[in-house]
């Protein structure tokens, strides 16, 4: 193996977590205002901050991608339809 080789493994096996933690970021989830202090790898940060943030975040893209294909008129149609009556 040649040696940028090594320092490439090396690099990837040493990952860190990020240096600077008093850098909050904004959770990923669109209902959601929470602000956290990235703990994440650095090759992979922390997106959300919880776990629930995240499920809520992968629902609407999935609700999203489905309601595209009706066209925005009949989303909303749906959307409506779909809200519970009190």
């Amino acid at each position: 193996m040649r040696s940028y080789d090594l320092a490439i493994v090396h690099d990837v096996g040493m990952a860190s977590l990020k240096e600077d933690e008093s850098l909050t970021e904004a959770c990923a989830s669109p209902l959601c205002d929470v602000r956290f202090q990235q703990t994440g790898l650095v090759m992979k940060p922390r997106r959300f901050c919880s776990d629930e943030c995240k499920q809520h975040a992968s629902i609407i893209r999935r609700a999203v991608s489905l309601l595209a294909t009706l066209g925005e008129e009949r989303a909303c149609e749906v959307f409506v339809e779909m809200l519970p009556r009190e």
